[in-house]
This record gives C-alpha cells, structure tokens and sequence, in this order.
C-alpha cells in the first residue's frame, strides 16, 4: 500500500483488502491506524514508517503479529521505503507486506517432526545399549558357568576308574571348552560376523589349546570376506570346533606330521564350509560313525539346512557342509 504523511492509505492493493479483510470499504483515504478493529494501530510500525518519511532508513524485515478477535494471528513480514513523486513537496511511504503465518507454522511442525525423531533415536539408541549391556552380561555369566562346568567335568575324568567313562567325560570337557572358546571370540550383538576373522580366532585359540609345539601339525583357514548372523556363527563354530578336534583326534596318529585346513566360500544364498585334512584317511571298509561328535555335527547341519559331505580322498579327509538353497540369511560383505 502507499501511505502518505499522515500514514493515510492513498492506494491499496486488492491483494491487501482480500487477504486482511480490515472491515472498511473505503480503505483509500482511511488512517493505517483506523483499519479494521485498530490492529493496525502499532506504535512501533508507526515510528518506523514515520522514519522512512523522514529520511531515515528504510524498513527491511521487520517481522509484526497481526492480532484480530476470533481469528488466527498472522505473522507479517514488512519492507517500507520513502517515494518522491515529481512536482510533490510530499513524500510518500510504499509498504509491502507478506504474509508468513502458514511458512512459519509448515517450519514449526517441521521442527517439531525433527525433534520427535531425535527424541525417537536417541530412546532407541538407549534401548540398544540397555540390551547391549544385559547380552554382554548375560554373556559373561555363560562364560563363567561354562569354565566351572568344564571344571566339573574335567575333576570327573580324574576320578573314575573305568577308561571308556573317562574318555567320555574328557570328550565332554573338551566340547564345553570349545563352546566357551567360541563365547569368547563371538560378540553377542545385533550386528553380522565377519567370517574370516571369525573363524581365524577359533582356530588360533583351538591350535593355541590342543596343538602343542612338539607337535607338527598346522591349522589353516581360507575364507572370503562375507558376513553371517551371530546365531549361525555360533553353529558353524561348533562345527569346524568338531571336526577339527575329531582331526587331530584321528589323521595325524604316531606324532605324524600334518595340516589341517578349514575353509569357508559364499556365492550368492549358497555357502560351503570344509574341513580337510592330509592324515591317514578313513579306512574303505570303516563303518558309519554315529558317535556323539557326528551326532552334534548333523543336528547343527540341520539347523543350517545344509547338507554334510564325507569326501574320502588319497590322502586324507574333507568334510564338507554344503548350503545350496536360495533366501538363506547370510550376505555378502
């Protein structure tokens, strides 16, 4: 709008009449101050307006809530600037107004959307180091109750007179020892395993536990770089732990000299995983094992949907465990 001197409208947009609705008909001609119920009539607009008339600085951004009975407040956004018209002694003053209400309420509600969702993470954030806390002390308690178990165990052995039950409470043992390695080396969490460090770990504390510096056998592990869920690196764990201990167990007998190589390939949804030695081999006229160890390696197979494979070779022995299926949860690193 244009005012004059006396902050009278000489001119109003119909943009300004539609969108205030100030209540007079005749807006030219009426005071700035008069319109509508006087909501108008601010004194600090007013001194800036009679600035900018008087050769002071014109008027930028200044921000002004409009408040009218009954109605939403508006929020203002305000520029002003002093007009000479030719041949006039009167100065003029332009005002422009825009309308911010409906922006500002958009930025508020966006505002308040963006600290929900920070309030939101930072809970689950919370809720995940809560439940990190308890699985790592649930952990800790396994560790502790397998070490005492294993000791149980082990004062057994010792025991009893009978070699056969001697040799089955050491093989107990040994198979809580080996769960309590794979406890040590798997951080419980929601996170996948990195499979070759993984399995490198295991390994190592497995030749670090049964392998000793006499004796001339070499523990290896070949492996990709793709990733599992902590559940099946439990599995696949106690599997290589199996038949690893079933190796040096069985194919290196009279001190042989030997290597043990434990491998891991992913392509896609399908996996293998072998263990294979160049001991001694399996007999051709040897029986089925259905021992314990065979036994726990079939059920954990099954727990996997793979398939176990006995590959009897010229020299030596390679186990497999063969996933083939499609959608199965691991994923490639």
């Amino acid at each position: 709008m244009l005012l004059d001197g006396d902050l009278r409208i000489v001119s109003a947009s119909r943009s300004f009449c539609k969108q205030f609705q100030p209540g007079n008909p005749q807006v030219n001609g009426a005071l700035l101050a008069k319109l509508g119920d006087g909501e108008w009539n601010v004194p600090q607009l007013r001194s800036l307006l009679e600035l900018a008339l008087d050769d002071g600085p014109e008027i930028e951004g200044y921000r002004m809530d409009l408040v009218r009975p009954d109605e939403l407040t508006r929020n203002l956004l305000m520029n002003a600037q002093k007009v000479a018209f030719e041949g006039e002694q009167k100065n003029r003053v332009l005002l422009t107004i825009d309308d911010i209400t409906y922006a500002l309420l958009a930025s508020r509600q966006k505002d308040e959307l963006l600290r929900e969702k920070d309030d939101l993470l930072r809970e689950k954030d919370d809720m995940l180091r809560e439940r990190r806390i308890l699985l790592e002390e649930v952990q800790h308690r396994i560790a502790n109750s397998l070490q005492i178990i294993a000791s149980i165990l082990m004062l057994k052995a010792r025991g009893v007179q009978s070699a056969e039950s001697r040799q089955h409470l050491e093989d107990a043992h040994q198979r809580v020892i080996s769960i309590a390695t794979i406890q040590d080396h798997l951080r419980v969490g929601l996170e996948n395993v990195e499979i070759r460090p993984y399995l490198i770990k295991l390994c190592g504390s497995l030749s670090a536990s049964m392998i000793q510096e006499t004796r001339p056998v070499a523990l290896t592990v070949l492996a990709d770089e793709s990733t599992i869920n902590p559940r099946d690196a439990v599995s696949i764990g106690l599997v290589v732990t199996e038949l690893v201990i079933n190796a040096l167990k069985h194919a290196f007998p009279d001190n042989r000299k030997g290597a043990i190589i434990v491998s891991y390939r992913q392509n896609d949804s399908s996996w293998t995983l072998a263990v294979e030695d160049d001991g001694v081999g399996m007999p051709k006229d040897a029986k089925p094992n259905k021992g314990l160890g065979t036994t726990l390696v079939a059920a954990l197979a099954g727990q996997l949907e793979a398939e176990v494979v006995n590959e009897p070779r010229d020299v030596g022995l390679r186990i497999a465990m063969v996933h083939a299926g499609v959608g199965y949860p691991h994923s490639k690193a």
